[in-house]
């Protein structure tokens, strides 16, 4: 059967079926961060990527729960299809936008007897596979729930099933069919640059989300909402989708059929067109794109810039290395624009109600989301130091073990750089916003202190365990997304807990506050000791990866 569909999108099957499984097999090496396969290689290759998918289903959880307390399907399912198309966007811009547009593999396939069509739909095959696998693990939680939301219904849970399907599948190939339309009028490179920006507008609709809908809706009825269908709201492609729900309850109205017939037209039409004209002139159009170098940028300042910090060695190195490669890595740059949104709306969401507690009087961090200041300067400079990891030019890591420079002291410098360049200037913004609140410069800076030490420690925890050298590993599909939920969903427990812990027991006592800090102060320098001698000995057995 699948054979029979292959051939009928006029691709070559055997083609097709080894380019996919070498694919496959490309990423799942990447996981593995280059280390040798052993029997039990499939097993693990299993085993990495159910714990990534574990993420999205945490997430679809809380989608589920909502879908289980409030019986309007059309608006659970509406929200449910909303945040499956546009993480399936977002996944397909972050991991997978490049495997289009970045045609590293086309100087080896372009002069083998390969088609244009089995070209591109073996490209398309290889988003699709990955962003289905999301989008089934963010809805199976609320799929299995419409099962039961209104007793047992098992064509509501079906029609679930076929609206997430639907939509991921959709998104995804709308996103593709534009990157592969677009290459005839734009240079690969400037488009990959272009979609930094539209990753942060989905970041900030994906995580903003979180913000804007309790504001617009009551949570304490959530039980009662409803999503009335006026005809404004059926230009919002997910409503599309969510019409199926309402199909499978028995409504077969104007509102309910209409709709759902458009979802499935415009995905027919995504399809025919990726077996059309566009999948027939893919290779020719990726061919004349790379045949044009991009025009120069013109850059009047100087070449030699005088730098403050990290002025010479392994540390200048590194400072010049990060700044270049944010300049001309798409998808560094994409993972860095990716933190400042959520770091925009952390700040929004914890000034938003009013007054900032002082812990020195109230003896707490702050009621509501106040908490969430002191999470984004715990977490995002561990977020950051792990994006140093992974590059697309991983290879040229070789000068690292081809020149006399100091190893352990490059993958330092990494910390140092996040540190100085991140930690320290997000800590002199806070310091602003506290003395705004409190008007106590002691206060603030107690605690600035305190946020420092906490921070730098949470960093050099982090390198203890998994010291690398900067952009020496190969990129690994499917997984910065992920990361940047399990930060947010696993990190902040600790962080939080732990300065609540010293707000209430240590901050009311002046003597036990200094003598803690001067505690901190000291796991910092000697842990700075300890992670030098395991960062010498870790380095000292690295291998080159390329």
């Amino acid at each position: 059967m699948l054979k029979a569909l292959v051939q009928a999108l006029g691709v070559d099957y055997e083609q097709w079926r080894a380019l996919t499984r070498v694919a496959i097999k490309l990423d799942a090496r990447n996981a593995r961060m280059g280390q040798a396969a052993g029997s039990g290689e499939m097993k693990s290759i299993a085993g990495q990527m159910a714990a990534r998918l574990w993420i999205y289903v945490l997430l679809g959880a809380m989608l589920g729960a909502l879908a289980g307390m409030n019986k309007d399907v059309f608006l659970t399912g509406a929200i449910l299809i909303t945040y499956t198309m546009a993480m399936a966007a977002m996944l397909v811009m972050i991991d997978f936008g490049a495997v289009v547009i970045s045609p590293g593999d086309f100087a080896i396939l372009g002069h083998q007897p390969v088609s244009s069509r089995t070209y591109f739909i073996t490209r398309l095959t290889n988003v699709l596979f990955y962003s289905t696998l999301l989008s089934l693990a963010l809805g199976i939680v609320p799929i299995l729930v419409y099962f039961f939301t209104l007793g047992f219904n098992p064509l509501l849970g079906v029609a679930a099933l076929l609206a997430v399907l639907f939509a991921g599948l959709t998104t995804t190939l709308v996103l593709v069919l534009v990157y592969a339309g677009v290459l005839t009028v734009i240079h690969p490179k400037k488009l990959r640059r272009a979609l930094g920006y539209v990753q942060m507008a989905m970041s900030f609709f994906i995580f903003g989300g979180y913000v804007i809908l309790p504001r617009i809706f009551d949570l304490k009825d959530v039980r009662t909402m409803t999503l009335p269908k006026e005809g404004w709201l059926f230009l919002v492609p997910s409503t599309w989708f969510a019409s199926y729900l309402d199909l499978a309850r028995g409504r077969w109205g104007l509102t309910e059929v209409t709709p759902a017939l458009l979802s499935l037209a415009v995905l027919g039409f995504l399809i025919v067109r990726a077996r059309g004209k566009l999948a027939l002139d893919y290779a020719d159009r990726l061919s004349s794109a790379m045949a044009v170098s991009e025009e120069p940028k013109k850059d009047s300042r100087s070449a030699s810039r005088r730098s403050w910090f990290f002025r010479r060695g392994e540390s200048r190195a590194v400072a010049l290395l990060v700044r270049n490669q944010f300049k001309y890595d798409q998808k560094f740059r994409l993972t860095v624009l990716g933190i400042l949104p959520l770091t925009v709306i952390y700040l929004f969401m914890g000034l938003s109600q009013g007054t900032l507690a002082n812990p020195f009087i109230t003896h707490s961090i702050g009621s509501g989301n106040s908490w969430l200041l002191y999470m984004a300067v715990l977490i995002f400079p561990i977020m950051l130091n792990k994006s140093l990891e992974n590059s697309d030019a991983y290879q040229a890591s070789w000068i690292y073990y081809a020149t006399p420079a100091d190893r352990s002291r490059l993958a330092l410098s990494s910390k140092n750089f996040v540190f100085v360049f991140f930690v320290i200037p997000y800590l002199i913004f806070l310091c602003a916003i506290f003395f705004y609140f409190w008007r106590n410069p002691w206060h603030v800076a107690m605690h600035a202190g305190v946020l420092l030490l906490l921070t730098h420690l949470f960093i050099q925890i982090t390198v203890l365990f998994n010291p690398v050298l900067p952009f020496s590993a190969p990129p690994r599909k499917a997984q910065r997304s992920a990361n940047l939920l399990a930060a947010m969903i696993l990190i902040p427990i600790a962080a939080i807990g732990l300065m609540s812990l010293l707000a209430a027991l240590v901050y009311p006592r002046p003597l036990l506050l200094a003598g803690v800090m001067a505690g901190l102060a000291l796991i910092s320098c000697l842990l700075e000791i300890a992670l030098k001698t395991r960062v010498r000995y870790i380095t000292a057995d690295m291998e080159y990866r390329g």
